[in-house]
């Protein structure tokens, strides 16, 4: 709801500079085409956008599976081992806090900081981000989510609770 409602000001922002060095004085953007002003207004759009379309164009669940799929290659079907593996040889000794049930379910769904148990079914948006491609001879843009797979949230979080 907080990134809904500042869409507007980040859109004016982006395409009004007076605005911009008004409301924070500490960005420059003077650096930026406008093809890549009008790219950023097209991002805040689709993090604001309640049509259906736009829902349907970020289905983090499948994002997320293709990330994990391609990360373990043919290795997939052995994914929680392969989770339970990198746990024990990799973190356990440097975050003790750190669960590993919590862990791989969030190496195989995404979801991570569960805090009841509620159902964890509306992406995060802001974590889509645009990569071109070349697909058919001509270059599209493709939305996705490009972000890490391995290097778990939690570690920032917890590791230093025990301090």
């Amino acid at each position: 709801k907080y990134v809904c409602n500042s869409v507007p000001s980040l859109i004016r922002m982006v395409t009004d500079e007076e605005y911009q060095k008004k409301i924070l004085p500490m960005l420059d953007l003077t650096l930026l085409m406008y093809k890549e002003r009008d790219f950023m207004e097209s991002i805040f759009k689709f993090w604001a956008a309640t049509d259906q379309r736009s829902i349907d164009a970020f289905q983090m669940k499948t994002l997320w599976d293709a990330r994990v799929r391609n990360y373990l290659g043919n290795r997939y079907d052995a994914g929680r081992n392969i989770f339970d593996m990198d746990f024990s040889m990799k973190l356990k000794e440097r975050a003790q806090l750190l669960d590993f049930n919590e862990y791989a379910t969030w190496r195989q769904t995404g979801v991570s900081f569960q805090v009841r148990d509620g159902v964890y079914d509306t992406p995060n948006r802001t974590l889509c981000s645009g990569v071109v491609k070349l697909i058919g001879g001509e270059k599209r843009l493709v939305r996705g989510y490009w972000g890490d797979i391995c290097v778990f949230p939690f570690y920032c979080s917890r590791n230093f609770l025990s301090s």
